[in-house]
C-alpha cells in the first residue's frame, strides 16, 4: 500500500508538472502572438501614415505651385501690357515725328553771356603781340603759404558768405 501510495503521489507530481508546463508554454503562446499581433498593427499605422504624410505634402506642393503659377502669369501679362504700351508710345511718336510736329520745348541753346560776375578767359591759340614766342615764367611763391593757410577743418569757415552777388563760379548763365 505504500507503494501504491507513492505511486500516486509520484504521478500526481508528474501530473501537476505536465500541467504546468502545458501551462506556461500556452501561456508563452498567447504572449507571443500578442506581441506579434501589436507589431503587425503598429506596421500597419506606420504605413498609413507614412501614405498619408506624402499626400499631405503632395497636396500643399501642389497648391503652392498653383498660387506661383498664378503670381508668373499676372506678372507676364503686366510685362505683356507695359511692352504694348512702350510700342505704342513709340509708333505714336514716330508718327509724331514724321508729321512735322514741333516740340513743346522752346527753343534750342542759348547763347553764352558774360555779366559781371563771369571772368573770359584768354585765347591760347592767339600768337602773342610781342611777336616772339613765349616762354612760361617759372613760379616762385611771393609769401610764404604755411602762414596764410588755414587748418584744413576750417578752411571755408573764415570766408564771409557773398553779399547779394552770386559766387563767379556758381553764376547763373541767362
Amino acid at each position: 500500500w505504500d507503494e501504491r501510495k507513492k505511486e500516486a503521489a509520484i504521478a500526481e507530481v508528474m501530473n501537476g508538472a505536465n500541467s504546468k508546463f502545458s501551462q506556461f508554454g500556452s501561456k508563452n503562446k498567447m504572449a507571443g502572438m500578442s506581441v506579434m499581433e501589436r507589431q503587425a498593427y503598429f506596421l500597419e499605422q506606420m504605413l498609413m501614415l507614412r501614405v498619408f504624410n506624402a499626400l499631405r505634402l503632395e497636396g500643399r506642393t501642389g497648391s503652392a505651385m498653383a498660387g506661383y503659377h498664378a503670381k508668373i502669369d499676372a506678372k507676364r501679362q503686366q510685362l505683356m501690357g507695359v511692352q504694348s504700351m512702350f510700342r505704342t508710345f513709340a509708333t505714336e511718336l514716330e508718327n509724331g515725328l514724321k508729321a512735322g510736329q514741333e516740340s513743346s520745348r522752346g527753343e534750342g541753346r542759348k547763347a553764352l553771356s558774360k555779366s559781371e560776375g563771369t571772368v573770359s578767359l584768354p585765347n591760347i591759340h592767339k600768337p602773342s603781340s610781342a611777336g616772339g614766342t613765349r616762354e612760361p615764367k617759372p613760379r616762385t611763391p611771393t609769401r610764404s603759404h604755411a602762414e596764410d593757410r588755414p587748418a584744413p577743418r576750417t578752411a571755408w569757415a573764415n570766408q564771409a558768405p557773398l553779399q547779394g552777388q552770386p559766387h563767379p563760379w556758381l553764376a547763373v548763365r541767362a
